[in-house]
């Protein structure tokens, strides 16, 4: 089974990841070393392979050179940029699955800058790198083995007994020629050293001068070194004529093949300086052939180079933003911090990653206030980078400021289109999280067709069941959710679901997502047996996986408190929603839509026990929230409009109640079509007001209307078809019409028995 996987670029590595390989598979095992290319078989698909082996390793090992990042294709394009290159889909796979990445530099190689880097594996960044140099390459590839091991990989290969010594050295092995050997004091050194003198002395009347390296002996290896000292004249082995010459023959080979080792490394230096100086050439021809651009582009030079001189600020070494990096992969997330503080106040382009990692651990931390200063001051300078400007945007949609996340995701929309066309993976990334933005302003006809471009270039880009894909499908299957197209919705979250436990494994936050999404969806469509079970997994795993203070978990604890607050069982949902309101509250502040949904939910939940005077300031307080910063017409609105209207009804308050029925009622036409089910609620509860002020002509067409929607949209079995059969024939009742009624109500409680639901309410949890 493969524990190691080595990526590499053939053009930027070979050579190195080659040595490393043979000294990996020696110390683990050949069978758990994984080389890409080299060990993919002829007619094998190379993206399944690559997802099959990475999803078997403990370790990727990046063997990172110095043209890593920026090598082309031969159409000119850089290869990372490019979704399908090789080395961007093993780093990426790796990412995706949450292996253990090493990145391994070699020739000099620095750690790539995030801005260097596509977005999906822009997460490399902040991993501690191992430098591998030629002069002590075997220390180096000692510390890569360190850390693969730390990560519970183990040697397979068990410890084999020394071959018995064959010829010469068969005479030293033998216990009586030891006693013999030990005599000589100075050891095989000197033995050595001997037989090069006599040699010589032999073969040459007059040795020619030392060429190269001299060899001198250690232990039983043969070494390159200084010239050998001779401890004395007479060297008596007890060796005959045969086994001496036959010895010095082996010595000889040994020492031929290890200076053939030294002069190889010269000669690929050499090459190396041959290839840089080539380099050269052919700007300077470029240069002499094209003298006016030249000249342009050294004046543009100086020009920059002054003006960075005249607003010159102290720097800070690159070395600084390494050791952030790497504090920051051992975890020691306090100490890294002090320093990406340090880098703030260097170059731009240094400070902008600083600035970008900052906000990374503010917001790890759940400090969506300091995440958001960082992000924005990462997006200030370097106002180019798509990354900085997409997470700006990101931060300010979780705050709930959307005037401002709007305005970055279309930013960065604009320079991801015109960096990288209008099809590449990254331009489908911002396509989505506009399309969301939309989706959370309730401009459902702006967002699905940037859903369905997303979706189409994802699947293009990466195929049907790749993790990207699977974060379109859900999407838009949440899209159709929120417009009640139940029908529509969970395929999507089944495939995502699917796609996501093949990814991530089943305890993953993605899969947590899905799960709750999924259990929603069952929720709406009455299908409460289905549902619980994925609400209490998806909550398990959120709570495991992000602290139990992350607002993941609170969206899932008001999930699961609306899924109790359905069947009636308050003592059990209450205290789901109070923590999920302190999440919110500690997480985002006083005023964003997640804590007025929270308000919201409690509020319905006292008003369900007759607590009014509770309900009535959470109600209010929940709209003024709304209003603010989603606007007077948005579908919350409407959602918190009917839920203030219902309580004023309840308390005999109608001349309140009618105006906000109205307005709610308005609102999601509008905003979801006349066939939503949340614009039958408000049918409903208008009707149900006219119903109470013996006002029944106006009441009937209403109850009729919504009875109508909910039947084409739930199903004629779902139990808020069967609220609205009762409410209808108790209407009914009222005008005389005994028949008709006693139809509805013996309907209603077939539907009913189904459930056994003591209460439904119309109110749409978040």
């Amino acid at each position: 089974m493969t524990s190691i996987f080595i990526s590499y670029r053939r053009d930027d590595s070979a050579a190195s990841a080659g040595r490393l390989y043979d000294r990996l598979a020696h110390h683990f095992g050949k069978e758990q070393v994984f080389r890409d290319l080299d060990a993919i078989a002829p007619g094998a698909v190379f993206l399944e392979v690559i997802e099959d082996r990475i999803a078997q390793c403990n370790v990727l090992v990046a063997v990172i050179g110095k043209n890593w990042v920026n090598i082309k294709n031969v159409a000119g394009q850089r290869r990372l940029d490019d979704p399908k290159d090789a080395v961007r889909t093993e780093i990426r796979e790796a990412l995706n699955q949450k292996k253990l990445i090493i990145p391994t530099l070699i020739g000099g190689a620095e750690v790539p800058i995030p801005e260097e880097l596509p977005e999906d594996i822009a997460a490399l960044v902040g991993r501690n790198a191992i430098e591998i140099t030629e002069s002590r390459f075997d220390y180096d590839a000692g510390r890569v083995i360190e850390a693969i091991e730390k990560a519970g990989v183990t040697s397979t290969q068990k410890e084999m007994p020394s071959p018995a010594p064959q010829g010469p050295w068969a005479v030293i092995s033998n216990r009586t020629n030891q006693r013999t050997w030990k005599f000589i004091g100075s050891g095989i050194a000197v033995l050595v050293g001997a037989v090069w003198t006599l040699y010589t002395y032999f073969s040459d009347k007059e040795p020619a001068p030392a060429r190269g390296p001299t060899v001198t002996a250690s232990g039983g290896g043969i070494a390159a070194g200084r010239d050998v000292q001779i401890a004395g004249r007479d060297i008596n082995i007890g060796l005959s004529p045969l086994e001496f010459e036959e010895w010095r023959r082996k010595l000889k080979e040994e020492a031929l093949a290890e200076l053939g080792k030294e002069f190889a490394k010269e000669r690929q230096a050499d090459q190396e300086k041959i290839a840089a100086l080539e380099l050269k050439i052919q700007k300077a021809s470029a240069d002499l052939e094209s003298p006016e651009e030249a000249t342009a582009r050294y004046n543009a030079i100086l020009a920059s180079a002054d003006k960075s001189l005249q607003e010159i600020v102290p720097d800070v070494p690159e070395s600084v933003l390494g050791q952030a990096r790497e504090l920051l992969f051992k975890g020691d997330t306090a100490k890294a911090e002090q320093l990406f503080e340090q880098a703030l106040g260097t170059d731009t382009k240094r400070a902008a990653e600083a600035a970008f990692q900052l906000g990374e651990l503010a917001l790890s931390r759940i400090d969506y206030i300091r995440a958001r200063k960082y992000y924005l001051e990462a997006a200030r300078l370097q106002p180019e980078n798509a990354n900085y400007i997409n997470k700006a945007g990101k931060i300010n949609h979780e705050m709930g400021r959307y005037s401002e996340a709007l305005a970055f995701y279309q930013k960065a929309l604009t320079v991801r289109e015109k960096s990288l066309g209008p099809n590449h993976p990254d331009v489908g990334v911002s396509l989505n999280n506009l399309a969301g933005l939309y989706h959370d302003l309730g401009l459902y006809a702006k967002a699905e067709p940037l859903l369905r471009r997303s979706l189409e270039l994802m699947t293009k880009a990466h195929g049907p069941d790749h993790p990207d894909v699977a974060v379109c499908l859900n999407n838009l299957a949440t899209l159709y959710y929120t417009q009640g197209e139940y029908a529509k919705a969970e395929p999507l979250y089944q495939r995502s679901l699917k796609i996501g436990e093949k990814t991530y494994g089943p305890d993953h936050p993605h899969v947590a997502v899905r799960l709750n999404n999924l259990a929603k969806v069952y929720y709406a469509l009455g299908q409460y047996v289905k549902a619980e079970p994925l609400f209490l997994g998806s909550l398990k795993i959120f709570e495991k996986t992000l602290g139990p203070d992350h607002p993941h978990v609170a969206t899932n604890l008001s999930n699961l408190a609306g899924f109790y607050y359905t069947l009636g069982e308050y003592a059990k949902a209450e205290p789901l929603y109070l923590r999920a309101l302190k999440i919110r509250e500690k997480a985002f502040g006083p005023e964003h839509p997640d804590v007025a949904a929270s308000l919201n939910n409690l509020a319905t939940l006292h008003y369900a026990q007759g607590h009014y005077a509770m309900a009535e300031p959470l109600y209010q307080r929940s709209l003024q929230i709304l209003e603010k910063v989603l606007g007077p017409d948005h579908p919350h609105v409407a959602a918190n409009l009917n839920n203030l209207a219902e309580l004023y009804q309840e308390q005999g308050q109608y001349g309140k109640a009618e105006p906000l029925y109205q307005r709610s009622l308005k609102i999601w036409e509008k905003a979801l079509g006349p066939e939503h089910p949340h614009v039958a609620v408000s049918l409903n509860n208008l009707a149900a007001l006219y119903y109470n002020q013996q006002q029944y002509a106006k009441a009937e067409p209403l109850f009729q209307r919504s009875l109508k929607i909910w039947e084409k949209s739930l199903g004629p079995d779902h139990p808020d078809v069967a609220n609205a059969l009762k409410a209808y024939a108790d209407l009914l009742d009222r005008m005389g019409r005994a028949k008709e009624a006693a139809s509805k109500r013996a309907r209603g409680e077939v539907v009913r028995k189904k459930h056994e639901l003591t209460h439904v309410t119309g109110n749409a949890n978040k």
